[in-house]
């Protein structure tokens, strides 16, 4: 009789065990499932980033749609006034002329999209610091291309911005230009009618 109870307890003890050993392989199972699945949701995080890792802040010279004269075509149907500043730069997410336009007690902005060259938004205010020395034609300076090669010469970057106007300091009409590769930057200042550079800085 202790014998065959012996028996039984010997039986029950080996049925347990392999219960527990069975629990425990689907626990690991269950825990190298979900190691699995989080190593997959990290790599595609990963490959998010780098699809998105391109620097919208800057644009290549040769994907510029429209060119400066045409926006100031544009720009002057929408407002009669005189050139007083072109700019180039990002505006409400897209690339964008900005052209000022001015005349005796009012200014107007008129806003250009770079891609299909249409009107994005214009304004008018009354100024009355009129000055017709600060009034120009585009076409009596060197072209903006020109411009962006002479200061990729000196740094190869892409453009963040440019603009074009009379500086008072200089006393002459001035091309400003910001290029950007990675993280660094470099401003320049170019006399609009040779091309010299007046200033070559490190935008830190």
């Amino acid at each position: 009789m202790q014998k065959k109870m012996l028996s039984l307890l010997v039986a029950s003890g080996l049925v347990l065990a392999a219960c527990g050993q069975g629990g425990s392989s689907d626990e690991n199972k269950n825990d190298s499932e979900q190691k699995a699945n989080t190593e997959q949701k990290q790599k595609g995080d990963t490959s998010g980033t780098s699809e998105t890792g391109k620097n919208s802040n800057v644009i290549k010279l040769g994907d510029i749609k429209t060119q400066p004269e045409d926006a100031v075509k544009t720009a002057k149907k929408e407002y009669d006034g005189e050139l007083k500043e072109i700019s180039f730069e990002k505006e409400q997410g897209k690339w964008a002329y900005k052209i000022d336009l001015q005349k005796q007690g009012e200014e107007g902005e008129v806003i250009i999209n770079s891609k299909d060259g249409k009107v994005m938004n214009k304004s008018t205010e009354k100024e009355d610091d009129y000055d017709k020395a600060k009034s120009f034609k585009y076409e009596d300076f060197k072209p903006y291309d020109e411009i962006i090669k002479k200061a990729k010469d000196n740094f190869n970057g892409d453009i963040h911005e440019w603009s074009l106007s009379r500086d008072s300091d200089e006393g002459k009409f001035v091309y400003d230009v910001d290029l950007q590769k990675g993280n660094s930057k470099q401003e320049f200042s170019l006399d609009a009618k040779t091309a010299k550079i007046l200033k070559n800085e490190k935008d830190d």
